[in-house]
């Protein structure tokens, strides 16, 4: 459950609070709604809408907020400029939860959410998790923080196993069922799974990127995701099964959600195909009710599009590497050819 969002059982008709320990000329934020996911986007809106305005929300405790805290560790580190690109892209997730809140506040609840972030697999919430520990000894030891919430959680996370995680052409085929009626989520895994797009990179794609008249999309500059190696623009070639099911018409934004929304989506996405498995007895059923597979739209594009195309170099600029070593070591596993030709299929 959102950390803002609690069960009021005095109010029957409209049970759900939002509660933000932030004030806006001296009243604390606090709003009632009838549905706990109508409470829990409106309290992303209002947290969006604080970090916007610039409030520090401090009024509810003693002591740097977490924002402040994040800006002070990151002065303190020396490290190579990859490495710093990293721990940024960590630091700005953190900041977006809890930048507002008193550092003094997080506990091991708060770590665990964004440790669990909906739409990371295994490896994604491994690596989050250690950023986590690193940052909070590093308040603890400065005594902004008494104790690391995040060290209680390391004994429930195991090192992710290296195999790829990839989909079945049948688990596609059900994923583009459940999103027929919803347009973003089905240009999510079209842009994923057949055209290999990074998540970060969907996130800043516009309509306006995908030229139909040419077969093209163009990854702009500013869409490439910053702690990545490689083409810092590239134009990826929309294969037919792309063009079969992606939608068409959009402007603006093509995921035009904010990052928790997007999450919240994929969450109920991964759930009604856990459903949706376990309702055929299929095996495949526990993966998803664990969460959504590691990256598995764009390792399912590598193993898949590899196969097809017997050509690295290719499939390495659709997903802009320059180099295929990357591919083999990070994304492409071992796939027939006969399971490849169902893929792009579809």
């Amino acid at each position: 459950m959102n950390d803002y969002v609690f069960r009021y059982p005095a109010r029957t008709n409209i049970p759900w609070k939002v509660d933000i320990p932030a004030s806006v000329a001296g009243r604390r934020i606090r709003k009632f709604f009838s549905e706990r996911e109508t409470a829990e986007l409106a309290a992303i809106a209002i947290l969006d809408e604080l970090k916007r305005s610039g409030t520090e929300g401090a009024s509810l405790g003693q002591g740097p907020t977490v924002r402040q805290a994040l800006e002070a560790y990151m002065q303190d580190k020396h490290v190579s400029q990859r490495y710093h690109e990293t721990l940024t892209l960590y630091c700005n997730r953190m900041n977006a939860d809890f930048g507002i809140r008193p550092i003094a506040r997080l506990g091991v609840l708060d770590v665990e959410r964004f440790v669990k972030r909906p739409s990371w697999g295994s490896r994604a919430r491994w690596n989050a998790l250690a950023f986590a520990r690193t940052f909070l000894a590093w308040a603890e030891r400065r005594d902004l923080i008494a104790g690391n919430p995040a060290q209680r959680l390391a004994a429930e996370y195991r090192r992710p196993d290296a195999r790829k995680e990839i989909l079945s052409p049948e688990e596609m085929e059900i994923l583009l069922e459940l999103t027929g009626d919803n347009r973003e989520l089905r240009a999510f895994l079209c842009l994923a799974g057949f055209a290999g797009l990074r998540t970060a990179e969907i996130q800043r794609l516009e309509w306006r990127d995908l030229d139909w008249e040419n077969k093209e999309i163009h990854v702009r500059p500013e869409a490439i995701k910053k702690t990545r190696g490689g083409w810092r623009e590239r134009y990826v070639r929309m294969e037919p099964a792309f063009l079969r099911h992606c939608p068409t018409l959009g402007v603006g934004m093509v995921i035009p959600w904010t990052v928790r929304v997007f999450g919240l989506r994929l969450r109920a996405l991964k759930d009604r195909m856990a459903m949706v498995l376990e309702g055929q007895g299929r095996p495949e059923a526990a993966r998803w009710r664990e969460g959504w597979p590691d990256n598995c739209l764009r390792h399912s594009f590598a193993s898949y599009h590899l196969a097809i195309r017997e050509d690295a170099g290719a499939t390495a600029y659709q997903m802009g590497h320059t180099s295929p070593a990357t591919l083999y070591r990070e994304y492409a596993r071992a796939v027939r050819r006969f399971d490849a030709d169902r893929w792009w299929a579809l």
